[in-house]
């Protein structure tokens, strides 16, 4: 199979950048070590599959324990909404839970 991208790995990052590929019209295949993609994320949450973080972006840096300065970028580049909106127009329905 031709492809356009390889990611590695078959977790949340690895998954949703294939998608976002295939959504620019790309080819991508994920090379995956485990059975089943995602295995990790859908344990995440005590089985309810976290995606993401409901806070406002200021309030997640004092739990980020070490690279604050490294993840600054990509929190306030595509923040939790954003990933709430792909997965919701993707036909993934989101709970947010309290705490």
């Amino acid at each position: 199979m031709e492809t356009d991208h390889l990611c590695i790995g078959g977790g949340p990052a690895g998954v949703f950048a294939a998608l976002t590929a295939a959504a620019n019209g790309k080819r991508c295949m994920i090379l995956e070590h485990n059975k089943q993609l995602g295995r990790k994320l859908r344990i995440t949450g005590k089985g309810r599959c976290n995606v993401t973080n409901d806070s406002d972006t200021e309030e997640l840096f004092p739990a980020v324990m070490s690279n604050r300065k490294f993840l600054y970028s990509a929190f306030y580049t595509y923040g939790s909404r954003d990933v709430m909106e792909f997965f919701e127009e993707a036909g993934v329905p989101l709970k947010t839970e309290r705490g």
